[in-house]
């Protein structure tokens, strides 16, 4: 005869807890992620503006520098400003033909490959006579990051 046994069979029909919250997690973590990246695509999570990818080009006659934009990202040049120990002052890339410091410039909304901007030399804003260096800075949001610079030798 076989002894009575104090164990007692568990019923097949249980099951642990644990897999279905891992499943309950997976499920949630999906859904949130799904979501972010829904939002980023449809525009509905604004991103910071980058600063464009462009080629900036230099060129010095006598008094002047001419800055061309000669490829890349067309871009909105009120982001720009002009500024460096090569100048008298600091300059908006946006500044009418009447600022002191600017002799001509094609730069304004939407920026593209050929346009230019021109600085003279002058007391107000523009190149200081005694030379040093002019550089391109794109401000964006809390900070600004240098695009491009040039040396500037004093209208030689």
């Amino acid at each position: 005869m076989n002894a009575p046994s104090l164990e007692r069979a568990a019923p097949s029909d249980e099951h642990a807890v644990s897999p279905v919250i891992g499943i309950v997690l997976m499920v949630g973590i999906t859904v949130i992620m799904a979501a972010i990246i829904a939002g980023f695509v449809m525009g509905m999570i604004p991103d910071e503006p980058s600063q464009p990818t462009v080629n900036l080009e230099f060129h010095q006659q006598d008094e002047t520098v001419t800055i061309a934009h000669a490829g890349g990202d067309d871009f909105d040049a009120a982001g720009v400003r002009i500024t460096g120990d090569g100048m008298t002052g600091e300059l908006r890339a946006t500044a009418n033909s009447s600022s002191g410091g600017v002799d001509a410039t094609t730069w304004g909304n939407s920026t593209s490959t050929g346009d230019s901007f021109t600085l003279a030399e002058d007391s107000d804003a523009g190149l200081d006579d005694g030379g040093g260096t002019v550089q391109v800075v794109w401000d964006a949001g809390d900070g600004s990051t240098p695009m491009d610079r040039f040396e500037y030798d004093g209208g030689a």
